[in-house]
């Protein structure tokens, strides 16, 4: 189950929160630069055994301040938001880190599902997708874009988040198969990079989308017969 849904954030009819607590709850459970994927109860520790929650996380905010136009929100996230840019650059936990030489981010360990398809089996990863994956890099370039225009408009220097055009170039140029007229599930990886998998549309339906416009329909109509 996904931690939350749009609608019930951005159409519940309450007073807004305690100015402040969005951020404390962010800041709490972000370690190293990642949300959990499972949090803690009682004296159960947080699993972060994710490479994706975090990433939409930045997905989620931005729904939240288009629908509520919630500034004082947005300065509240933002230092959060910038110190997960900054750990990923630099990299955190489970081998989730940018690759220097493309800009595109990385992840997987062994033993560990760290994407969405995350089915374990007695200690089996059942799909371990580890290397550059489509729709986690599709995330980080998007997280990347919103956190050039919340600079903007939060008076920030953008420029720690200009290595988004980086991640775009190598995205198209890499991911891009052209044989098949789809995107290939993930690259510099173990598994099939052919594998046809509908994470891909992604690439073409966040708000900032990684794939070049002329690739947009292809990749919808392959997705809508094969997937």
């Amino acid at each position: 189950m996904r931690v939350a849904r749009p609608s019930w954030t951005t159409t519940y009819p309450g007073p807004r929160p305690q100015q402040g607590s969005h951020a404390a709850y962010a800041h709490h459970y972000v370690k190293d630069g990642l949300l959990p994927n499972l949090f803690p109860e009682g004296e159960n520790e947080g699993l972060y055994h994710t490479a994706d929650a975090t990433m939409w996380f930045f997905h989620a905010v931005d729904r939240y301040l288009e629908h509520t136009k919630d500034e004082e929100l947005l300065r509240d996230f933002y230092p959060t938001t910038a110190n997960i840019i900054e750990q990923h650059q630099k990299g955190t936990r489970h081998n989730i880190r940018v690759d220097p030489a493309d800009g595109l981010l990385s992840q997987g360990q062994e033993g560990y599902q760290l994407t969405w398809m995350d089915a374990k089996v007695d200690g089996w990863v059942v799909t371990p997708r580890r290397g550059k994956v489509v729709e986690i890099n599709a995330l980080w370039f998007n997280a990347l874009r919103l956190m050039v225009e919340w600079s903007e408009r939060m008076g920030k220097d953008a420029r720690p988040y200009a290595a988004a055009e980086k991640a775009y170039a190598s995205f198209n140029r890499r991911f891009w198969n052209a044989a098949e007229g789809c995107l290939f599930d993930l690259v510099d990886g173990e598994d099939d990079p052919a594998v046809m998998r509908p994470n891909q549309v992604f690439a073409i339906s966040l708000k900032n989308p990684v794939l070049k416009r002329d690739k947009w329909e292809p990749v919808w109509r392959r997705c809508a017969r094969n997937c």
